[in-house]
């Protein structure tokens, strides 16, 4: 599965209605493929296609409440109690005060400390 070009329509596409389609999407196919246990191997891939690209759009603020989402809906569909190691590395940064003062990124940033806290909890 490659995301890489998928993903590259809403880099190069500054529209913020191309950005929702595209996260919708991504979303959608977490949602229905990603399912454990038989989609534990996609979850992996997807993880491993997108975390590289969600990381480099930090600049981005536009799009950065769908990364959030996207995050929160992929660390919801692990398996199991434990926060996987890549989440533990975001999470500090997903705390900063700076991305809590944008209001758009609340909603995304609470959803995803939901998800932190389904699973430890």
């Amino acid at each position: 599965m490659d995301c890489r070009n998928y993903f590259r329509v809403s880099s190069h596409i500054r529209e913020i209605h191309v950005s929702l389609i595209t996260f919708l999407s991504i979303a959608a196919l977490v949602k229905h493929a990603c399912k454990p246990p038989e989609g534990e191997a996609t979850l992996a891939k997807l993880e491993a296609a997108m975390f590289p690209l969600f990381q480099a759009c930090e600049d981005r603020g536009e799009i950065m409440p769908y990364v959030f989402q996207v995050w929160a809906c992929m660390l919801e569909h692990h398996p199991g109690e434990l926060v996987p190691d890549a989440y533990k590395f975001i999470l500090g940064p997903v705390l900063q005060p700076r991305l809590w003062e944008t209001s758009g990124n609340v909603p995304a940033l609470v959803r995803l400390l939901e998800a932190y806290l389904k699973k430890v909890g």
